[in-house]
This record gives C-alpha cells, structure tokens and sequence, in this order.
C-alpha cells in the first residue's frame, strides 16, 4: 500500500475508514494488507496504506495511537450537517486491530467496520448482493404516468400481511389501503366528548400562528434586526437561500379542553385569534 503520513490522517479520515500497518509493523503484517486490499478496489470508503511516520517523529500531534501496535484501523469521520462553523481539527483516534492473522479475517473487520460486503476477490458477498437485489427492487415514483399526468398512488383493499410486506413494504412502494380503519375502536369510541372527559385537565403543548402557517420562509428583510444581524461569510455561502430566514410558530402550554374549544363549536374564534 501508499505511504500515508501521519499528518495526512485528519483530511483522510473524511473520505474513508483507513486500514493501515505501523513503522513497527513486521512484513508479515504489510503482506497482510497487500493482499487485502484488492478486496476493496471497487470501495471508495475504504484507504488502505502504511503509516511512514509516529507523531513522536516530527508529524505533530495529527494523530492518537499506540505504540506497539502492528495495525490500525482510524474511523471514517462523517460530515456533521448540524452546524456550518468549520470543525476544529481532531486528531483522528485508532484502534488496534487485534486478532487478525489472515486476509480473510481482516476483509471481515473492515466490512463490519466500514460498512462494505466485500469478499477478498472483490465480489459481494452474500449480504451484500441481497443488499444490491433490495436497492435495485425499490420502488421508484415516476414523475407522470404514460398519459403524461401525474402518477395516482394505487389503493387497495385490506391485504394479508404477506401481500402488504412482499408487494409494498419490502419496495418502500407507497398504496392507499382503504377500509383499513372501519373495524378500529377508535372510530366510535373516540368523540369530542370523550376526550373532554377523559383529557380535559390535561396540559398539552401547542403551536400558535395567526394565519394557520405554522413553518415558512420570509424574507430577512421583514424583520425589524434583519439589517443589524451579519451573518459569517462563511456560513452565508453555504446556504442555498441566504436572504430568508425560516418562520417558526409559537408556542403554548395549555389545558387539552382549550385546545378542544378552538377546534370544536364550543368556542369559535374570530380572525383576531390564533389558530392552534
């Protein structure tokens, strides 16, 4: 495998999972990784290599591991889309790999680390080529249907399970199923009464809006700080629309019955309400 540099780990380590020997492996372990690594040349998750230098050698701190250790496997480090800051840098972490004395054995920890179903020829194995046969059945919507209009979601009466699962579950297939709810308790044991009765004490958490749009977008120049807000560069180039802000409702803990006469006849409020 390539030299890797300890320093080159971090920006590694976002594309792929790494699989690789030390300055202190034998050429036992080397061979090892040689002969695994056409196993996964189809796999871009996956970097194999040899680490040409320890952070004690004059890499820096990049990265944390054990000496001793003959191989390593570092994680690969998913894209955090909670956040648009730049990450701070973090010296990726190993793990020994330990246990592992042949090609085959070391396919079946990347796979179970990494996410692959590799065998060590480079096909799939048998998880993964069900894996593929699922994918490939997945229901996919067609934008219309042959007549050019848009495609009706097809409804059907109650099936058996076996029907629902093998037709409809399984391809992630959408289907109306109508009747199913005409034999549920719900349907005529449920009534405004009954949730007065049973609920009406209770606090419940509401969202209010004055219009009945409880999420949108405005533009930011509608609001009063909007010109007084700056937003980092580098965060406003990283939005598809930086010059709206998103509207979220308001919100209310509010006994269950007061939430039932806003949506009953027993109270029906006039337009200077808000709606819940």
């Amino acid at each position: 495998g390539e030299d890797i540099a300890v320093d080159q780990l971090p920006s590694l380590v976002e594309s792929c999972c790494v699989i690789a020997t030390t300055p202190e492996s034998s050429s036992d372990y080397r061979q090892l990784v040689a002969e695994t690594e056409s196993a996964f040349k189809e796999d871009t998750t996956v970097c194999t290599g040899h680490l040409s230098d320890y952070p004690g050698n004059g890499a820096g701190e990049s990265a944390k591991y054990p000496h001793g250790s003959s191989l390593l496997y570092f994680a690969h480090r998913e894209r955090d889309l909670s956040c648009l800051h730049p990450r701070p840098k973090v010296a990726p972490k190993a793990e020994p790999v330990v246990g592992v004395f042949s090609p085959e054995q070391l396919v079946d920890f990347v796979n179970s680390r990494c996410g692959t179903y590799r065998r060590l020829d480079g096909t799939l194995n048998a998880v993964g080529r069900k894996r593929e046969e699922l994918l490939a059945e997945l229901y996919d919507v067609p934008e219309t249907s042959e007549a050019g209009q848009p495609e009706q979601c097809e409804r059907i009466g109650v099936p058996d399970v076996e029907t629902f699962f093998n037709d409809y579950l399984s391809l992630s297939k959408p289907v109306i199923v109508e009747g199913a709810l005409l034999n549920w308790t719900a349907m005529h044991k449920w009534s405004n009464d009954f949730f007065y009765r049973h609920f009406g004490a209770r606090k419940v958490h509401v969202k209010l809006s004055p219009d009945g749009e409880f999420e949108g977008c405005e533009p930011d120049s509608k609001w009063e700080d909007g010109e007084k807000r700056r937003m980092p560069g580098h965060i406003r180039k990283q939005l598809d629309f930086p010059d709206l802000v998103v509207v979220r409702p308001a919100t209310a803990d509010v006994p269950f019955s007061a939430f039932m006469d806003h949506i009953t006849s027993r109270s029906r409020p006039n337009k200077s309400h808000s709606k819940i």
